[in-house]
Formats: C-alpha cells, sequence, structure tokens
C-alpha cells in the first residue's frame, strides 16, 4: 500500500491503531505472522496460491449448485419448493442444504437439516426467510414486512362478524 501511495503521489497517514495489539488483527500481523514467515519464508506466497485455489474449487462447488437446483428446487407463486427425497439422495445433503440456503441468512444448520424430517408443519426462520416443512418439499418465502400487511382485524371473543 506503501508503494502505491507513494507512486501514485498520494500522502501517506498512519492509523496509530495499526500499531496495537489491541486489535486481533493487529495480533496476527505483529505477532504471530512474524513466527510464521520464520518457520516457513514463503507462507505469504502459500497463502496467496491457497486463496487462488479455493477461489477456484468456489467456483466448481457454484456449478454443481446450479446444476442441483434445477434438479430439486421449483418456484410456484414466488415460493420456492425444494424436493425432499432429491436432496436427501444428495451425498451429503447438510452441505447441499448450506450452498442453496446460504444467501437467505439461515444460520442454525443443524436445524435446516432436521427440517428434512420434521412433521409436515414445522417452520424455522432467518432474519429474512422462513422455510417451512410440507408433506414432501421445503417452502421457502420471504418473512412479510410489517408494511406489507394491509389489514389488521381484531376478532373479539364470540364474534361471529366482521
Amino acid at each position: 500500500v506503501l508503494t502505491f501511495a507513494k507512486e501514485n503521489n498520494i500522502t501517506w497517514r498512519e492509523d496509530k491503531s495499526n500499531a496495537s495489539t489491541k486489535y486481533v488483527r493487529n495480533k496476527i500481523r505483529h505477532q504471530i505472522l512474524p513466527v510464521l514467515k520464520e518457520i516457513n519464508p514463503s507462507l505469504l506466497e502459500t497463502f496467496s496460491k491457497t486463496i487462488e485455489n479455493l477461489t477456484e474449487s468456489g467456483q466448481i462447488i457454484q456449478d454443481r449448485i446450479d446444476e442441483v437446483s434445477k434438479e430439486i428446487i421449483s418456484k410456484k407463486d414466488g415460493i420456492l419448493r425444494f424436493n425432499i427425497s432429491k436432496i436427501q439422495q444428495l451425498s451429503n445433503p447438510k452441505a447441499y442444504l448450506y450452498q442453496l440456503l446460504k444467501k437467505y441468512h439461515f444460520t442454525e444448520w443443524n436445524d435446516v437439516s432436521n427440517l428434512l424430517s420434521a412433521q409436515s408443519g414445522k417452520k424455522i426462520f432467518s432474519k429474512t426467510h422462513q422455510l417451512l416443512k410440507n408433506r414432501e418439499v421445503l417452502l421457502l418465502s420471504e418473512i412479510p414486512k410489517k408494511n406489507d400487511v394491509k389489514e389488521l382485524f381484531f376478532i373479539e371473543e364470540n364474534q361471529t362478524e366482521i
């Protein structure tokens, strides 16, 4: 960064917090990395190659997820339907569910996985979506926002008409 700043006539200003080991990122930079570099002088090159390999592997995973999605997901009335029996036939259903549902902000992956064998009607929620077990499918839909509720009705005890 410093070299880039010099080459492009950008005035460099060092943030004082960079020298402090109070922050985990700095503790790693100042205490752990020097020891790792001492053990393996080509550490940064190795990390760089590993990141490149992981990025390429990530593309392979995404290609497979796109393939599987076409086989197990259908859409009806804005609701995604995941075929449970096809998910269960996959080599690692929990890992596939993670890849298929991570963009919908689910975090409790055991609960998501357990939904495959749960009773119909069981639901789990992320901050933005709900996943409902409905017989042989998982139904994924957005959680309605408070502003999306058009009317609110209160029903009194023994009330027979609105």
